[in-house]
């Protein structure tokens, strides 16, 4: 089991990873969600009933092959599973994308300004440019992350809410 200190470092790598894929998050929303209509689809298909073969060679075969039936309906199975799954993913990034949106527009104004510029909207700065991005001087880099990772321990404390310890909601 889980405890404490994973928890919270569990949930930074996650805020973090959607942070860095900020831009990219409905794209895969609307991807995941014609994914799912397509194997819907797919789903709806009836198979072709089966049809007798002919061949030069009369042969015996010598394996029970299982009917035309059978196979589309364990197909079926798989690709529901499948749906299921999909499903649940798409549900859980939706989700964890509302979280962040509301966990960002609950930072004060300069924690999310640091947040974007630091995450969203770095795109290869190094640390001397994002202190001069926010203000700082470029010798100020250390200033800069401690107040980066202040927001997003912020940050994370709101998305996480009560299931991190210390926090005031447990």
């Amino acid at each position: 089991m889980v405890k404490g200190r994973d928890v919270e470092d569990q949930t930074k790598k996650r805020v973090l990873c959607l942070l860095a894929h900020y831009d990219e998050l409905q794209v895969w929303v609307e991807n995941r969600k014609s994914e799912i209509a397509m194997l819907q689809e797919e789903i709806q298909i009836e198979p072709a009933p089966k049809t007798t073969q002919w061949r030069e060679s009369p042969g015996g075969g010598g394996f029970e092959k299982p009917s035309s039936e059978e196979a589309a309906l364990e197909r079926k199975e798989r690709l529901l599973k499948l749906l299921a799954e999909k499903e649940n993913k798409l549900q859980r990034l939706i989700t964890d994308k509302e979280k962040l949106d509301r966990s960002l527009n609950g930072l004060w104004e300069s924690e999310r300004y640091v947040v974007e510029i630091c995450t969203i909207r770095r795109k290869g700065m190094t640390w001397k440019q994002v202190a001069v991005k926010l203000g700082y001087s470029p010798d100020a880099e250390s200033a800069c992350r401690r107040r980066f990772w202040k927001a997003i321990d912020h940050l994370v404390l709101m998305f996480k809410g009560g299931n991190i310890q210390g926090s005031l909601l447990t």
